[in-house]
């Protein structure tokens, strides 16, 4: 049995998600280094109270400033201070979080709290990218904008969302982060994004739709369990505060056809709950729905819980096939028993 309900009305406990470096920048940075001569270290590059910043050494902080640093001394990439405190990275560097001491430092100094870098990056986005909550939370205290989006149209929020930092998406969330993207259409809707990231349960799984018997390593199939539990409870999280359960990508996935390919009875269910159309046909699923995918893949359960909440069971994609053309193809005898009491009824 689940212990998250369909309504989340408790912060949540944190996952513990390995922390994720930002790749991008990282490697424009190491490049920016080179291109300024300064040899094989990228954070020569860097100016003294930068540096100091990164390091997380709050005294020097004080003492360059003292001594009459900018506290927004950026350099060609819109990179300041501020924001290597916040979790920003000259080098990759996983285990890297930032400080919250130098930030607050910094802040108490004037640096500029929404700047922004040359391709809209901010504080905010560094620090929610590496789960920091306390960083996070001195940020939006002191008026950071929680919507900043980057060029590519990513929030803070969906950057805590991509790494599974559910205490981060949590107090986002609660100070009022928004939870779709600006563009319909677009893949970068958040909540795609946390449903991308669920580890797919096999059909003969357990009654949840776990993954207890995908692993024979009894501490993997625990992690994966824990991680499946923390991003299911991030998409409830965004649905309980104004996701839009019917948003689409590009080629015109919806999060209930996610939660099917990822064999999540649980989430489906939710979804459905919210309100999920499930007779909405996707250019990546060769026009099929959700029920054309759960007949070939899911849960027979996943079959009936769709059919039950409205589906149609003679909608035919771009290959002319129904839901129970690939049951039959595939031999799934239960999926075509509930397609048949379906079409009975």
């Amino acid at each position: 049995m689940r212990v998250i309900p369909f309504t989340v009305r408790e912060r949540p406990r944190s996952g513990l998600p390995p922390a994720s470096g930002v790749l991008a920048v990282a490697v424009v940075l190491a490049i920016l280094a080179v291109r300024s001569g300064s040899g094989a270290e990228p954070a020569r590059a860097m100016t003294p109270l930068q540096s100091a910043a990164y390091r997380g050494d709050a005294v020097a902080v004080e003492r360059l400033l003292d001594a009459g640093a900018t506290p927004d001394d950026g350099n060609d990439l819109g990179m300041t201070p501020l924001m290597y405190a916040a979790g920003a990275t000259p080098v990759i560097d996983q285990r890297y979080a930032g400080s919250t001491a130098v930030v607050r430092t910094l802040l108490d100094r004037g640096a500029a709290l929404n700047a922004k870098t040359g391709n809209g990056y901010t504080a905010l986005h560094f620090s929610a990218m590496h789960g920091n909550e306390a960083t996070v939370r001195l940020l939006v205290e002191r008026g950071a904008d929680v919507d900043a989006r980057t060029d590519h149209d990513d929030s803070a929020l969906s950057e805590a969302v991509g790494r599974g930092f559910d205490d981060v998406v949590w107090f986002l969330l609660e100070h009022g982060a928004s939870t779709n993207p600006r563009e319909p259409g677009t893949d970068q809707a958040p909540l795609l994004d946390a449903i991308s990231q669920l580890p797919r349960a096999n059909r003969s799984s357990s009654p949840e739709g776990r993954l207890d018997c995908l692993f024979r390593d009894p501490g993997e199939a625990k992690r994966k369990l824990d991680e499946r539990e923390r991003r299911s409870s991030i998409v409830v999280m965004m649905l309980d505060h104004g996701a839009n359960v019917n948003v689409s990508g590009q080629q015109g996935q919806t999060p209930l056809m996610m939660a099917t390919a990822a064999n999540d009875r649980w989430l489906v269910r939710a979804l459905l709950d919210r309100g999920a159309n499930p007779n909405v046909k996707a250019r990546a699923m060769a026009d099929g729905t959700a029920l054309i995918l759960a007949a070939q893949w899911a849960d027979p359960s996943i079959v009936r819980a769709l059919l039950d909440r409205g589906a149609a069971s003679d909608p035919r994609d771009s290959f002319g096939k129904t839901a129970t053309d690939y049951a039959t193809e595939l031999g799934r005898d239960d999926v075509l028993e509930i397609l048949a009491e379906c079409c009975k009824g």
